[in-house]
């Protein structure tokens, strides 16, 4: 497209060896120039023309100097470590009149302390506010780490492995690790219990890990059965204690009418071992005799114990034969 000082055209370039066709398409369209007239200051009069479309500025014409007015123009300004550069330019023409450099500024530092480590030095940090840059200083070396005692982190078991730890006291950082093998002694039992089964009293208890068991067997004692009496002692005859002796009496029956198979009869009165039952048997206890002096003598025999006894009755079932 046409500007104020070229043609407008339009391009065509071969894609395949780059040959080029320029048609011109408009004239160039020439300045807008808006006109200002000044006064300059080595006395010259300027017709200023400024181009509204492109911005080009022609001067043209001259009238009486003013003189300049100088000033300090920065041209670059300085770092804190390269130097700037400012010129001496007049305000009203732009005519410079010298250029000088600008001293560098130098670094602002901001300083910061940190002190050392287990493992890290202690050093001085300074930064510059202005650009950034860092100084470091060391002024102490690194303290090194202090091991603490070691901890029991995780413990073996009968099954599971167990793991010491040993760790700086100071920053916390772990300087060691050790494995704890699981031994099967370290069971977790529990609580012994206990049943009775087929004459033995057997306790078990488990672990609560692994679920190994393991039970002790005591074997119960028979149960006692009732104790029986011991059946009471005989005293022999001999060892028996003497009766007391039967009262006297000077009773003899009356045999003289009586047949041989009457029966004398009964007289109360007979004294009879203490203790014992008797029971007479008159057939064998009687002779076929009569005794001296009239009396029948009878021997009893206790139906208890089976002891015998000589008793002098005073009551007499008798059985006689006259002669």
């Amino acid at each position: 497209e046409a500007t104020c000082t070229e043609q407008g055209y339009s391009e065509s370039v071969c894609s395949v060896c780059g040959d080029t066709v320029r048609k011109v398409l408009s004239e160039a369209k020439g300045h807008d120039f808006d006109v200002k007239t000044q006064k300059g200051c080595n006395g010259a009069v300027y017709t200023v023309k400024t181009c509204n479309t492109c911005g080009t500025v022609e001067t043209e014409g001259s009238l009486d100097a003013l003189g300049h007015v100088w000033g300090e123009q920065l041209d670059e300004a300085p770092t804190c470590t390269k130097e700037g550069r400012k010129s001496v330019v007049c305000s009203v023409c732009g005519e410079c009149k010298e250029t000088v450099s600008v001293p560098a500024l130098g670094h602002s530092y901001v300083v910061t302390e940190h002190e050392a480590t287990c493992t890290e030095q202690g050093y001085s940090e300074s930064v510059c506010s202005v650009c950034g840059d860092t100084v470091k200083e060391v002024f102490e070396e690194a303290k090194g780490h202090i091991a603490a005692e070691p901890l029991t982190e995780v413990a073996p078991d009968c099954i599971t492995n167990g793991v010491v730890n040993t760790y700086c006291s100071v920053c916390g950082e772990l300087l060691e690790s050790e494995m704890l093998p699981a031994d099967p002694a370290l069971h977790a039992w529990s609580e012994w219990e206990t049943r009775t089964e087929e004459g033995y009293e057997i306790s078990s208890r488990s672990c609560t890990v692994c679920g190994e068991s393991e039970e002790n067997r005591t074997e119960l004692p028979a149960p006692k059965l009732p104790e029986v009496p011991a059946e009471p002692e005989v005293p022999e005859l001999s060892e028996m204690p003497a009766e007391p002796e039967a009262p006297k009496t000077n009773f003899v029956p009356d045999l003289t009418n009586r047949t041989d198979a009457e029966e004398v009869p009964s007289v109360t009165g007979g004294t009879a071992l203490s203790g014992h039952e008797l029971a007479v048997d008159s057939a064998a206890s009687l002779g076929e005799t009569e005794p001296a002096g009239g009396m029948w003598i009878l021997i009893a025999v206790l139906t208890v114990c089976g002891a015998a006894a000589i008793c002098i009755p005073t009551a007499i079932v008798v059985s006689k034969r006259r002669k």
